[in-house]
């Protein structure tokens, strides 16, 4: 035992030494990588958050004449690329390498990003990320979110490099990167407030006018030319749609609850609209939902009709600021529910753990080709009637007109029982090509391997993922030893935090609690935690 515990003693003076050696990184990549392929021995890599949302968008890019714009306009573009690629190229035999890599690329990116402030606090960040069972399942799972959160670590690297030596060119860099992140995901353009933290570094005021203008200019224009690609090929000068209908109005509608008729003019406009043009029709009329039920059991799927009663209504080009301006007068109506809400959910999202799905039949049918079967196989009876039971937990089987999104409404649904439905397409066409995209969807869905892993061995992992410290911890730790310590680059290694933090808020302002909205950025909390901790301190810097 005595030599165990020799080696024991010192392993960690040895991998302090590693650290700084031109090797180290490569190391970190080398163990990260082992890591991910083991873990797929027992969680193999699966579908992740709306698969098959990004897997209609990366179909439909490639086709000149996209049958449902939803995918295209509702998504940006590298994930769905990403997504959709991995799957398709040698029939996602590359998937799984990709993965592993992007994983091993993200843990080596923290690593060296602490590695600026001291070794032991780069040791400390690749021993917490590597340990941490959320950040592991999350890139066993194929969606934005990993990629979100390789891309945010690389972009995490350049800010700490940059501004611990900031000129123009170099910020320029990083709303560059800005901009690639609001690529990978919409919410991401709120990154761009940063740009105002350009206004507060050290440096003349001329230069610090340049630097903010050199990243604000750089993500604007990717994201521009995005916006300019929809206009040109779709009519729709857009980044994304659906923003409007999400912060704050869903969390309003469906979360909180709190839209009311009686909130404002807007409110009661889409009160009637919701009365004259929903109620009256299936599922609604059947399952005798009455307006106050409307509002007081809102769900994702009567927010889906709303978002197709707001196109038909006020028009596709208005981008859903009707249901903006309803959010914003609940908010007005309920501040304290608001307040409330937003920050019950953002407490969730520092605390909650990422758990994997131990269902090991997973099923990649795509949803969408089959709109008719929403129904749990159980009844349930409504004055008098026996319809079928809707299944998770909502008050109608399936969204009104739940179906393709198209600017002139040439493709809707017609209902023939409180419960069935079906689609009708006004131009020829259209329906073949509405099949030939779903039949591609379930094609590349279909390319995951097929091997079962370990259930037993995923519950385990999910318990140690569900007592593993949470990010709050370590968010916690590192603002306290920031403010006591203070140490040298404390700007530099602040920006990523309060980038994480702006993510996290922004999520909470439209959204439940979701970890896959956290874990992407919660490495920046634990960056900071280790190099405030272990990085030189001021104090010590200046007598030196």
């Amino acid at each position: 035992m005595r030599p165990l515990g020799e080696v024991a003693y010192r392993l960690p003076g040895r991998a302090v030494a590693l650290a700084e050696t031109r090797r180290a990184p490569a190391v970190v990549f080398v163990a990260s990588f082992a890591l991910w392929w083991l873990e797929a021995l027992v969680i193999p890599l699966t579908g992740g958050r709306d698969l098959a949302t990004y897997l209609g968008a990366y179909v439909e890019l490639l086709q000149s004449h996209p049958v449902d714009l939803g995918f295209v306009l509702g998504r940006t573009p590298i994930s769905s690329l990403a997504v959709g690629g991995l799957l398709d190229f040698a029939g996602g035999a590359f998937a799984e390498p990709v993965m592993a890599a992007l994983y091993a690329g993200s843990i080596a990116a923290w690593f060296l990003a602490a590695r600026h402030f001291s070794r032991r606090a780069a040791v400390l960040t690749a021993v917490v990320l590597l340990c941490w069972p959320g950040y592991a399942i999350l890139f066993h799972e194929l969606a934005s979110d990993a990629l979100f959160a390789a891309a945010f670590a690389g972009w995490s690297l350049l800010v700490v490099r940059v501004f611990l030596s900031p000129t123009p060119a170099r910020i320029a860099l990083v709303g560059a990167g800005v901009g690639i992140l609001g690529l990978i995901r919409p919410a991401n353009q709120v990154l761009l407030v940063l740009g105002g933290a350009v206004l507060l570094l050290g440096l003349s005021w001329r230069t610090r006018i340049l630097s903010a203008a050199a990243f604000v200019a750089s993500a604007a224009v990717l994201l521009g030319g995005w916006a300019v690609h929809n206009g040109i090929r779709y009519d729709d000068y857009s980044v994304a749609r659906g923003g409007n209908a999400t912060v704050p109005f869903f969390r309003v509608f469906v979360t909180d609850k709190i839209v009311r008729p009686d909130n404002g003019p807007a409110s009661r406009e889409l009160a009637r609209a919701v009365e004259e043009r929903l109620l009256p029709e299936e599922p609604y009329r059947s399952y005798g939902i009455t307006l106050d039920e409307f509002f007081s059991k809102a769900s994702p799927r009567m927010e889906v009709d709303l978002l197709a009663l707001s196109d038909r209504i006020k028009g596709w080009h208005t981008h859903y600021s009707w249901l903006r301006d309803v959010g914003m007068e609940a908010v007005r109506a309920y501040p304290g529910q608001y307040a409330r809400g937003v920050a019950g959910s953002t407490w969730g999202l520092l605390t909650n753990a990422l758990f994997r799905s131990e269902d090991t039949g997973t099923d990649y049918t795509v949803p969408e080709s089959k709109p008719g079967k929403q129904q749990t196989g159980e009844t349930v009876v409504i004055d008098g009637r026996t319809l079928p039971k809707p299944s998770e937990g909502e008050p109608i089987p399936a969204a009104h007109e739940g179906g393709i999104t198209t600017p002139d409404g040439s493709i809707y649904t017609v209902w023939t029982s409180p419960s069935e439905h079906h689609l009708v397409f006004v131009h020829p066409g259209d329906e073949a090509r509405r099949d030939e995209l779903n039949r591609r969807r379930e094609e590349l869905a279909s390319r995951f391997p097929d091997r079962q892993g370990s259930p037993t061995l995923a519950h385990r992992l999910n318990q140690s993922s569900r007592w593993y410290p949470p990010p709050l911890l370590w968010l916690v730790l590192g603002v306290a030893a920031l403010a006591i310590r203070r140490p040298v680059g404390a700007f530099a290694l602040a920006i990523p935090t309060v980038a994480a933090l702006i993510v996290i808020l922004f999520s909470a302002l439209g959204l439940p609690a979701e970890p896959h909205y956290t874990v992407p950025v919660a490495p920046a909390f634990v960056l900071l935690a280790g190099a405030a901790l272990f990085g030189d301190a001021r104090a010590k810097a200046r007598s030196a």
